[in-house]
């Protein structure tokens, strides 16, 4: 395999612990196969079940204490595959509003908020109202601000662990 940066070939594959750009900040791979450039400081990253990380990583926010930010709002937002606009019409505010939340410049509203957490986790009917009470009171706890969030694979899933800022 060659380097798009430089054309170089690629060294061969080890377990090692990178960055993921995936909207969120402060997200780590761990023991995920890299290949480092032999030229440059280039790599390439062989990420398993991409899939089920998305679904581990929504969950971890969807239930970690503290009020979302807005990277994680958007972050649930296009793991659940809506547009601003989809998730405006589902929350019965403008798409203007969503996009606030999305950039930090209005927080979003508790119940709001809640709702999109559980979307995030189950995307059916609620069959369990005691946990839902228990999620929502999540929001209302102080929690860190872009906690870092640690992911390994584990067989065909993700362990995903979210730590202080």
């Amino acid at each position: 395999m060659k380097c798009d940066a430089c054309g170089a070939e690629f060294g061969p594959s080890q377990s090692g612990v990178v960055p993921y750009r995936c909207g969120l900040p402060n997200v780590t791979l761990v023991n995920v196969q890299v290949r480092r450039c032999t030229a440059c400081d280039n790599y390439a990253v062989d990420i398993p079940h991409v899939d089920a990380l998305h679904r581990c990583l929504a969950h971890a926010v969807a239930t970690r204490v503290g009020r979302l930010g807005a990277a994680e709002i958007k972050f649930l937002r296009k793991f659940l595959g809506l547009a601003g606009k989809d998730l405006a019409v589902r929350f019965k505010v403008e798409p203007e509003t969503v996009s606030r939340w999305e950039t930090g410049a209005r927080p979003i509203p508790g119940p709001a908020e809640g709702l999109l957490r559980v979307l995030a986790l189950c995307e059916r009917p609620v069959q369990d109202y005691a946990a839902l009470d228990g999620l929502l009171l999540r929001t209302r706890k102080a929690g860190p601000a872009n906690p870092k969030v640690s992911a390994t694979p584990r067989g065909d899933t993700w362990a995903v662990e979210i730590g202080a800022a």
